[in-house]
């Protein structure tokens, strides 16, 4: 039985994406900046951080019993009293 020949590309992991630049517009559409799909990527990652999106969806992800939360909340609180007292 003859085996099958495996192609090149199958099986193969893609390490980068490749340069696609995209149109960055403003409010009225005009054309602002010619950004690569990294650029934009990071961009919109740091935005979703500052935001504050991402806690929140992490925070969602899995259920979480109110006293627990309660405790971590406490936990935390009492962290960041001990962060100005030693500063």
């Amino acid at each position: 039985m003859a085996r099958k020949r495996r192609r090149k590309w199958q099986g193969s992991r893609i390490k980068s994406l490749p340069h696609v630049e995209a149109d960055v517009r403003d409010r009225r559409g005009r054309v602002v900046r010619r950004k690569s799909v990294e650029e934009m990527l990071r961009e919109l990652k740091r935005r979703l951080k500052k935001s504050g999106v991402m806690e929140k969806v992490r925070e969602k992800m899995y259920y979480e019993k109110p006293s627990d939360r309660r405790r971590r909340e406490r936990a935390r609180i009492r962290y960041m009293i001990q962060k100005q007292q030693a500063s």
